[in-house]
């Protein structure tokens, strides 16, 4: 069957979130990896990407976490999600062009309630059909759940879907509904393309 809608991730995808990064914008080398995990690996994060805390109360628990000296740069950092989270310009035109070639465009991200606000600065959302956010349905990948939550807000059918994201987990939890899938974690546009034009995938 036709592939008819492409569906992506966020973080890693359409916008360049990389921890790694941004943990190396704001701190020196010796605290890096405490910061990363205190914040990144934190449950906290999870948490707040599922909506089950507050994201307000979520930071304010992970940086009281970190030595008082962190703390400000910490929440900075975590807050400031324009400058961490820029879109990714080869996605754009990619985006765009499946747009015009007349496929439906849906977004399947965890992120917290602030995705509402930040939308608007990522110019690849204006050509999508739909967004689930984790953070709406207290559901987050690679829960099949909310998989079954974009496929039933749209009226999807799953083989009709391909699905685009940088973690492993959440591209073998689409795969076993019966969504093909692909795992972009090298953020090669060029070795995309190629893989949906394998699929019939018009690029």
């Amino acid at each position: 069957m036709s592939i008819k809608n492409i569906v992506f991730d966020m973080g890693g995808v359409i916008i360049d979130f990389d921890p790694d990064k941004s943990v190396a914008r704001h701190f020196p080398e010796n605290c890096r990896q405490l910061v990363k995990k205190t914040v990144f690996g934190s449950r906290e994060w999870t948490d707040m990407d599922r909506g089950t805390l507050d994201y307000a109360e979520g930071v304010e628990q992970i940086c009281s976490s970190l030595p008082e000296r962190l703390r400000d740069e910490a929440r900075l950092m975590i807050v400031s999600h324009e400058e961490e989270m820029p879109p990714i310009p080869e996605m754009f035109a990619l985006v765009k062009s499946l747009s015009e070639n007349g496929y439906g465009l849906y977004l399947l991200t965890n992120c917290p309630a602030w995705f509402h606000e930040f939308k608007p600065h990522v110019p690849a959302f204006a050509y999508f059909n739909g967004f689930i956010v984790s953070a709406d349905h207290k559901r987050s990948k690679p829960e099949k759940e909310i998989y079954r939550i974009l496929l039933d807000t749209y009226s999807l059918r799953a083989e009709e879907c391909f699905f685009i994201d940088d973690s492993p987990a959440n591209v073998t939890a689409a795969e076993e509904l019966g969504i093909r899938s692909y795992c972009f974690s090298d953020r090669d546009t060029e070795r995309l393309k190629a893989v949906m034009r394998k699929h019939g995938i018009k690029i």
